[in-house]
Formats: C-alpha cells, structure tokens, sequence
C-alpha cells in the first residue's frame, strides 16, 4: 500500500532536517517494550537555534532530547487554504507528558524544499488555539494552522 501524498511529504521533510541539522537522528520507531514511539527524531548531542532553526521557549535542545517532526504545505489547494499540522491526541498527550518538542516545518507546495522551521515545546502547543475532534473510525486529532507557529514574514520572505 503507498502513502498518501501529504504522507510521503513529510517523511521527507522530516529526511531533510535530520540532514540539515548537526545533532538529530532518527529515532528508532519503537522503545525498548516494542511500544511505538511518539516521536520521529532523538538529540545526539546539544542542537541550539539559529537562523534557520529558531526555538519558541527554550535556550537549547540538550542531548537525548525528543522531538516529533511535523510539516505543512504553505497552500493546501486551489482556493490556496493555508496549511494545517494534523496533531494525533494520545500522541500529543505522550510527547508532553515527556517533555518532548515539534519541530514544525513549513514546504512549498510544489517542491516540497522546507522553507521555514522552528522547535516549540509540546507544552506549549497545548496552549494554541484548537479543539480535539472526534471522529468515527478515526483517533482523535486536531488540526492547527502554519500561521499559529509562524509569522507570515518568516515563511513568506523565504
């Protein structure tokens, strides 16, 4: 079975900053229970922020650190919708209890290059503006959009 498109995105989104940044690494994707983990990259050593990656909330990323990997299209469609980050509830609920980050990542719709990211602490991501919707057949989720992490200016300039 292939991965929808929004799918394939972010994994390689997600490829991309554990390239781009000096000190991440793909998490295994499970614990040492066989558990899946809630998150897709680990700290080898301290990451701090810089231009390209600026943090919302903390000074540095120390080493073991975890990290769930998140992108958006800066436009979904042709009325041109804003991206959304598609968060999973009991995921959210785990990273936190963790103390564990996103690292939001916007792409251009049709390169899907990364033009913007930043590391907000999942603590801080309760705090946005959004519900949880419950769907049948379906966890839990809520949806946030690129615009609630970023300023226009740092995607748009890009």
């Amino acid at each position: 079975m292939s991965l929808a498109p929004s799918k394939r995105a972010g994994e390689r989104a997600e490829a991309d900053q554990i390239q781009r940044v000096d000190g991440f690494e793909a998490a295994p994707k499970n614990g040492d229970d066989g558990q899946e983990l809630p998150y897709d990259i680990v700290c080898v050593r301290a990451v701090w922020p810089s231009t390209d990656l600026p943090f919302v909330g903390v000074l540095v990323l120390e080493q073991g650190s975890e990290v769930e990997s998140k992108s958006c299209a800066v436009v979904i469609n042709e009325s041109q919708d804003r991206g959304r980050y598609y968060l999973r509830k009991n995921q959210h609920e785990a990273l936190v209890k963790r103390g564990a980050f996103y690292l939001f990542s916007v792409r251009d719709p049709n390169t899907d290059e990364v033009i913007a990211s930043k590391v907000v602490p999942a603590t801080s991501v309760t705090d946005l503006n959004f519900s949880w919707i419950e769907a049948e057949g379906r966890a839990t989720f809520g949806q946030i959009t690129w615009t609630q992490i970023f300023d226009r200016e740092e995607v748009e300039s890009r």
